[in-house]
């Protein structure tokens, strides 16, 4: 008898506090190919209390996933409009066989958003969903650099950032 293998997708919210950042690296680089490296302590990294063993809230997360399951980060700023955040590259640094290469993906889904006129009854809409997405090979802790732009409201590149956190998986 053959055990049925039931993947997972552990979703992490990547939270950016945009405005700290811009605010602690004054004098920033706008090239993607040389970011400015931060330390992390405006970043948090989110998953549900299902998957976290420890660092909720935290630069750093120790999660709870087996082989052959699926990680998906997702960054959203918290000033939200005032200046957005985008990941765009990501490259490990330590244990790089433990996860597959991340990759970008976007997907087109339906989301409830709130009907004005009757706030029970949702109106649903067509969204793109973006995440980066990579499989766990094996367990253990992966080092990696996260390259991420800050954009104001209007489009316009306020920098160029490198983080370098890690992820413990059990």
């Amino acid at each position: 008898m053959t055990k049925d293998i039931i993947m997972s997708i552990v979703n992490v919210v990547v939270v950016f506090d945009a405005e700290s950042i811009l605010k602690r690296y004054p004098s920033v680089s706008k090239d993607p190919n040389k970011p400015t490296l931060v330390d992390g302590k405006d970043i948090y990294m989110v998953t549900t209390s299902d998957n976290v063993i420890s660092g909720q809230g935290g630069g750093d997360l120790n999660i709870k996933a087996e082989v052959e399951d699926v990680i998906h980060w997702r960054e959203v700023s918290i000033s939200h409009i005032e200046h957005s955040v985008i990941l765009y590259k990501f490259e490990t640094t330590y244990g790089g066989n433990l996860i597959s290469n991340a990759e970008p993906r976007i997907a087109d889904v339906d989301l409830p958003m709130p009907n004005l006129n009757d706030s029970l009854t949702p109106n649903m809409s067509k969204e793109k969903d973006y995440y980066w997405s990579a499989e766990i090979l094996s367990t253990g802790s992966v080092a990696y650099d996260f390259r991420f732009q800050i954009f104001d409201r209007y489009g316009k590149l306020c920098g160029c950032y490198k983080w370098d956190p890690y992820i413990t998986i059990k």
